[in-house]
């Protein structure tokens, strides 16, 4: 009773994922994929079987597989693909996409198997493209002491407080804010005016405070700053930057991004297949 329990758990997992997941034999082939996968690259039910992996990426890419695929099986490991590059996915229609792959691997009947897990990250190029637009409009702020820069600083906090999913916030270089937007706030009862001029790194766990303290510190030298952070209300995405002004580095940007749902999703799929 308890493994025809576990095996209709995992199917109802593998079958309903967020993410596509794809399983390839050492040539490359894949051997098993769920309806996500075939969703995200536009195909039909089963059109993906026996297909190569190799069709599912950019031609430049596809060239080279076998070559990968042949490195990952010598020494296959737990890892991202591609660590530090954009990758780009291809669907049916040739369209490409932004991804992020996840790779794994078990054996199966005496074989080895590669699992991908695979995520469409256009949404968040598409907002990343938005924060870098947010992040120039914000240093001429800093910038530019004009009546039409107030009047658009009146604008550009109303976008930041409708900034969804997480929170927009600029710090001195003592690390206090001076700006604090994003519906984030609110969902948690606190709000803009009660942040500015306290510290960020005071409203931290101790357990993380100092090590993100040094990373904003090398944002404050210059060095743009990207990490993951847990905390009691969820897991985030923290993307930090320099805001520049005559006088050199005198602010940073701060933006924090809710990925609370990913991560579960991510670790009760991994869960499920180890």
């Amino acid at each position: 009773m308890d493994q025809l329990f576990g095996d209709n758990i995992f199917k109802l997992l593998f079958d309903n994922a967020a993410e596509g997941l794809i399983i390839v034999n050492r040539e490359g082939d894949i051997v098993l994929n769920n309806p996500r996968a075939e969703e995200m690259f536009g195909y039909a039910e089963g059109e993906l079987r026996q297909k190569p992996l190799s069709s599912l990426l950019p031609d430049h890419m596809g060239s080279k597989h076998s070559e990968y695929t042949n490195a990952y099986f010598t020494k296959p490991s737990k890892r991202m693909m591609g660590a530090g590059r954009d990758l780009q996915g291809k669907k049916k229609s040739g369209t490409l996409i932004p991804v992020e792959i996840s790779l794994n691997h078990f054996a199966f009947e005496g074989e080895t198997y590669a699992m991908a897990l695979m995520t469409d990250i256009t949404e968040r190029k598409k907002s990343e493209g938005e924060l870098n637009d947010l992040r120039k409009a914000l240093e001429d702020q800093v910038v530019t002491k004009s009546k039409a820069l107030e009047e658009s600083q009146m604008l550009y906090r109303e976008v930041a407080r409708n900034f969804p999913n997480g929170t927009i916030n600029v710090l001195d270089k003592n690390l206090n804010y001076v700006f604090a937007e994003g519906k984030e706030l609110y969902k948690f009862g606190i709000t803009s005016e009660k942040l500015v001029g306290t510290s960020y790194i005071g409203g931290l766990p101790s357990s993380v405070a100092s090590d993100i303290e040094e990373r904003l510190r090398e944002v404050l030298a210059g060095n743009n700053q990207s990490f993951e952070i847990t905390l009691d209300r969820g897991d985030y995405l923290v993307n930090s930057v320099a805001l520049s002004s005559e006088e050199g580095i005198s602010r940073i940007l701060v933006v924090e991004q809710d990925i609370t749902k990913q991560k579960r999703a991510e670790k009760e799929m991994k869960k499920a297949l180890e």
